[in-house]
C-alpha cells in the first residue's frame, strides 16, 4: 500500500511523460503486491465459516471497480480541484491511502505488518476478550496458530 500511495503521489506531481510512465509501472506493482497481502488477512481473520464471504466480497471489488472507476474518475478531472486537472486522479490516493495505512498499522493496540503476502503481527499491549488472550476479531480460538 505504501509503494502504491507513494506512486500515486509520484504521478499526480510529474512533471514529465516519462515519470507519469514509471510511475505508473510503479503503481501497478504497488497494486499487485497488495492482492496477496488482502487475501492473506482473509484467510488469516475469517474462520471457515466465514471465508467464502469475505473471499465473494473481495472478488466483487474488482469488476464494480473496474466498472466503476472511470466515473469518478470523470468527475474529478472535470471538477479540476484546487487546479489539479487530471493530476487529481492520482492525488485522490494519497489521503486514501495514508488513512488505510494509518489504520492498517494501529487496530486494537496490535500493530499489523504485511510484507509480501506474509502477515507479521507483534502485541503492542496485553488484550484479554471473551475469547481468550491476544483473540483476534472474526477469529475462532481453533484458527488461531
Amino acid at each position: 500500500m505504501l509503494v502504491f500511495t507513494g506512486a500515486s503521489l509520484a504521478a499526480g506531481l510529474a512533471g514529465h511523460v516519462g515519470v507519469l510512465i514509471a510511475a505508473r509501472v510503479v503503481r501497478g506493482v504497488g497494486s499487485g503486491l497488495m492482492v496477496p497481502q488482502v487475501r492473506s488477512v482473509i484467510h488469516a481473520e475469517f474462520d471457515e465459516r466465514e471465508r467464502p464471504k469475505a473471499m465473494t466480497w473481495y472478488a466483487a471489488a474488482f469488476p464494480l471497480g473496474g466498472l466503476a472507476g472511470p466515473l469518478p474518475g470523470g468527475a474529478l478531472t472535470e471538477a479540476d480541484l484546487f487546479g489539479a486537472g487530471w493530476r487529481a486522479i492520482f492525488l485522490v490516493n494519497v489521503p486514501i491511502g495514508g488513512l488505510a495505512l494509518e489504520a492498517l498499522t494501529s487496530r486494537d493496540g496490535v500493530r499489523l505488518l504485511a510484507w509480501s503476502g506474509w502477515s507479521t503481527r507483534a502485541r503492542t499491549a496485553t488484550r484479554t476478550t471473551s475469547r481468550g488472550p491476544g483473540a483476534w476479531p472474526g477469529r475462532s480460538s481453533s484458527s488461531r496458530r
